[in-house]
């Protein structure tokens, strides 16, 4: 692991796909906007009928929007430790999944000052039946060849956290 500050160009998006075995893909995307969650959002839970405001507070929530070229490439296997992004296809890739309804895993590898490793910051999740991300609003700009979309957490799954280990 190196130390210090990095450029955009080190930072990769792996993603499940839609296939049985969720396998994870490296998709290129030009921008993220931030990457992180707000804490303690307050939930509106009052009905029409209710006198009395309810609200949940405190739910960790996140949206990710992404944008980057559009692609068909084949899909591969995502990259590993220190390897630079094996592209798949992110057309292939997004279309399947987009307002899907099983939880996905995903990743946002941040290299420091190179290919991302081990030990470099990763913030994500481990798709499980119950844990994981979704991915809406996939279009794609014709004018510009640009796609753009939104990772959020699936309903009533644990949050993403921020580690330094490859996500399964």
């Amino acid at each position: 692991m190196a130390t210090g500050r990095t450029v955009g160009k080190f930072t990769k998006l792996q993603i499940a796909d839609a296939n049985s075995a969720g396998t994870l893909r490296d998709i290129q995307v030009a921008t993220f906007a931030d990457v992180g969650f707000k804490s303690g959002d307050v939930i509106d839970q009052t009905a029409l009928q209710d006198a009395v405001q309810g609200f949940f507070t405190g739910v960790e929530m996140y949206e990710i929007p992404i944008t980057g070229t559009f692609d068909t490439t084949t899909k591969v296997s995502a990259s590993t430790t220190g390897q630079s992004p094996a592209l798949s296809g992110s057309h292939l890739v997004l279309k399947e999944i987009n307002n899907g309804s099983s939880p996905l895993a995903f990743g946002i590898y941040i290299g420091i000052q190179a290919n991302w490793s081990t030990n470099d910051p990763v913030f994500g999740i481990t798709g499980t039946t119950a844990n994981g991300c979704l991915l809406r609003d996939y279009t794609v700009d014709i004018n510009t060849m640009m796609y753009s979309a939104i990772i959020y957490g699936f309903p009533g799954s644990a949050a993403p956290t921020w580690g330094t280990a490859q996500l399964s």
